[in-house]
């Protein structure tokens, strides 16, 4: 009697960075990262013009600033008040 084992845990052929497998053989890896295109051999830069989108924080940052400004402000009277208040009791 022939006793076979039978193994699940083998690993699958694994390629190293900048390779990918192929027809069970690593081969370089020919595709190109986010913003370039293979020309030749080389990933060069896309040429092709992207409109960035800004987001104009500029609104929020006047309003944040204004809202700062006006608490300083507020405290600033309260500490003043309370500043003659104290000078007028001595």
């Amino acid at each position: 009697i022939v006793e076979e084992i039978i193994v699940n845990d083998m690993p699958d052929n694994e390629c190293g960075p900048g390779t990918i497998l192929e027809n069970n053989i690593c081969i370089l890896d020919q595709r190109c990262g986010p913003g370039t295109i293979l020309q030749g051999n080389a990933c060069v830069l896309d040429s092709t013009l992207v409109k960035s989108s800004s987001t104009g924080y500029t609104k929020e940052l006047i309003m944040s600033v204004t809202t700062a400004l006006g608490i300083a402000g507020v405290i600033g009277i309260v500490l003043a008040i309370i500043a003659r208040v104290n000078k007028n009791k001595n």
